[in-house]
């Protein structure tokens, strides 16, 4: 029995890693993967913010295995940054779900997408909807292959009950309006959930947050970091009138001295849009006929948990 013991004590320590990592891919599998059960068209505009990013660090690092593909708008080159923020996930217990992830842009790889099999799919709206527009035009019939829609972005608050008007003060509405109301005009056929930027408001993620994370060594909160910082600097300097107004700058303070002390660098209006989707109970929505409408007004963000819903974008893949 002795013998025994000690053999199992040496067969644990020479392959004590091994295990642990089996284990742990073993949770991240069971807990964090196939917890929704669509499939989701993901349409970003990543790169002009640090919004977008934070919203797919999300994903990679919970619901890989949900993602259809991720369709990439922009004249940035954008699903260069999607492949370079999934290399950042090497050590995720998730890399081999997100390394399969198809990337592409343009409305014909949109609607090669959403053409693929026979289900319904979700689409997550987190960008201007041009391309979308155009697949649509492409394909009338478009509304039998999308299960649900949600957009981020504004309602004029005056839509008459079950018909729901895009409001073109939102930045998603405003740099293609006619393409926003060319997606609105499914709102018949398929249920709309719409995401307002009063529901990021109580959700700020604060320079000590992206500080603390990259600090802890966990795959993806360098990259968010380092983007949340320049897109932010790009923003004071490319849009400074637009910069003092949003956070306040006195005259006397330079863009630079306010940049540099600020300490909120995200409100995460396109994670928040995620959430809605994997953790509706955390919101009260307002019903619109077959839509929910969450944070389209100032006086409520229609959050239930503020506290709950912070610490799941804060800290998205702190548990391995």
């Amino acid at each position: 029995m002795s013998h025994n013991n000690k053999y199992n004590c040496f067969s644990l320590s020479l392959f004590d890693e091994t295990f642990f990592f089996t284990c742990k891919t073993l949770v991240f599998l069971v807990c964090f993967t196939g917890c929704y059960s669509e499939k989701i068209l993901i349409i970003t505009d990543i790169g002009l913010d640090v919004d977008d990013a934070l919203a797919i660090h999300m994903i990679f690092t919970h619901e890989p295995s949900s993602v259809l593909a991720i369709a990439c708008t922009g004249s940035h080159q954008p699903a260069g940054m999607v492949n370079e923020l999934k290399c950042q996930y090497r050590s995720h217990p998730g890399y081999s779900s997100i390394k399969r992830i198809p990337v592409g842009s343009g409305s014909a790889f949109i609607d090669s997408v959403l053409f693929s099999g026979k289900r319904k799919h979700t689409v997550l709206l987190i960008a201007p909807a041009g391309d979308l527009a155009e697949a649509i035009k492409f394909h009338p019939d478009m509304e039998k292959r999308i299960k649900k829609i949600y957009f981020q972005g504004q309602i004029l608050a005056d839509s008459l009950p079950g018909k729901l008007c895009p409001n073109i003060a939102a930045y998603n509405v405003s740099e293609n309006p006619a393409a926003a109301r060319t997606v609105f005009s499914l709102q018949k056929r398929i249920p709309f959930v719409i995401v307002g930027k009063y529901a990021a408001y109580p959700l700020a993620v604060s320079r000590k947050d992206f500080e603390q994370n990259d600090s802890s060594g966990v795959p993806g909160w360098k990259y968010l970091h380092k983007a949340a910082v320049e897109s932010m600097a790009r923003f004071a300097r490319e849009r400074e009138d637009v910069f003092r107004r949003v956070y306040n700058i006195p005259d006397k303070q330079s863009a630079k001295q306010a940049l540099d002390s600020l300490p909120v660098l995200s409100n995460p209006y396109d994670a928040v849009t995620w959430l809605t989707l994997i953790c509706p109970q955390y919101f009260n929505p307002v019903i619109s006929g077959k839509h929910r409408i969450i944070g389209n007004a100032p006086a409520d963000s229609n959050i239930e948990n503020a506290e709950a819903l912070h610490n799941k974008i804060r800290t998205s893949g702190l548990s391995f």
